[in-house]
This record gives C-alpha cells, structure tokens and sequence, in this order.
C-alpha cells in the first residue's frame, strides 16, 4: 500500500506539470516555437487529464514502489520544463521533451493496486 502523502506528492506533481506545458503553450521558449503551441496544449491536456485519473484512483491501495517509480518519471519531465523556462539555449529537443511527458503520464496511468 502506498502512503498518502506519496500519492497526494505525485498528484500535486503532476498537476504542476501540467501547469508548466500549459505556461509553455502560452509562451513557447526554446527548443518549441510558435507552431509548436497547439501540440503543446493537447500534450498538457493529455497531463491535467492524467491527474484527474489518478485522482479517481483509490491511492492508498496503490502499489507504494510504482507511486515512487512514478514520482521519478514525473520529476524527470518537470525537471526539462524547469530548465527550458530557465535555460533560453538549452540542449533538449522538442522530441526528448515529449517522450518524457509521455514516459511519466504512461507511468501515472500504470498504477495498480499493490500486493499487500
């Protein structure tokens, strides 16, 4: 069983990711552009929907190891989006960015119920 704050923690996650893509679709920052908007918003409707599911869940039967598993997929594309706010020339491109928002909704969907 996972803890209620580690659920509650990669809830409160992934909505600040979302919250991030949302603010990059409104001002795109290097490696995306102006034509990048529109997939940028879809993405980060796709992210704000994913935390709507895990609230839906029941988190603390949730599988504690995945909770984390997650956690790390999460900060891991949040992370990007901290730097590309931060960093105007950074090393990322477009695609590295996307896989890891879609690596860390994968990931948040995958929960199950742990064994215990």
């Amino acid at each position: 069983m996972a803890d209620s704050s580690s659920t509650a923690n990669l809830y409160l996650s992934v909505t600040q990711l979302s919250y991030a893509e949302t603010q990059l679709a409104i001002n795109p920052r290097p490696p995306f552009i102006l034509r990048d908007r529109h997939d940028l918003r879809q993405q980060c409707a796709e992210v704000a929907n994913c935390a709507t599911r895990l609230r839906q869940k029941d988190c603390n039967a949730l599988d504690q190891l995945q909770v984390f598993s997650s956690q790390r997929n999460v900060d891991t594309a949040m992370s990007m989006f901290n730097v590309i706010q931060s960093h105007p020339s950074n090393n990322y491109t477009k695609e590295q960015v996307r896989e890891a928002v879609k690596n860390a909704i994968a990931a948040v969907d995958a929960l199950s119920v742990g064994a215990d």
